[in-house]
């Protein structure tokens, strides 16, 4: 049996090998179907984890680029470990992108085509809002 951290990472894993073509909650209940030993809480911390990077992929993805810490991995799981520790050490300290599209998508986690979206739709500080609003962990 897995612990709950586990079953996130390879939940990650499986996600990113979607290329997120396939709904976030559709790739967890895959997973946590696979372990039925798992109690309430369990799957509540794994759900939790697995979700809560999910959200912010592309966020968690540029922190793993800038602090280093994908490095060259090309191992699909070490690379999802690297993004759990991102999300874990985030404290929001970075360099963001210069670009106004890319800086909103890095800072939101949110994809960069729906980020320029909202930016020519709705300006820049309802676009943050949404951004930030759309990419929150919600309750499990």
């Amino acid at each position: 049996a897995l612990a709950p951290a586990a079953l996130a990472r390879e939940a990650l894993v499986a996600y990113r090998a979607s290329e997120e073509n396939v709904a976030a909650d559709k790739v967890l209940a895959r997973a946590l179907r696979g372990e039925s030993s798992f109690t309430d809480a369990e799957r509540r911390v794994a759900a939790d984890v697995f979700l809560g990077t999910a959200t912010r992929l592309r966020r968690y993805e540029w922190i793993c680029a800038q602090r280093g810490l994908c490095g060259a991995a090309s191992d699909a799981t070490a690379v999802a470990a690297a993004l759990l520790r991102a999300r874990d050490e985030d404290d929001g300290a970075y360099t963001w992108p210069a670009d106004a599209d890319e800086r909103l998508s890095a800072t939101s986690g949110a994809p960069l085509w729906l980020c320029a979206r909202w930016r020519r739709d709705l300006g820049e500080a309802v676009a943050a809002a949404v951004a930030d609003q759309s990419t929150r962990r919600g309750p499990v």
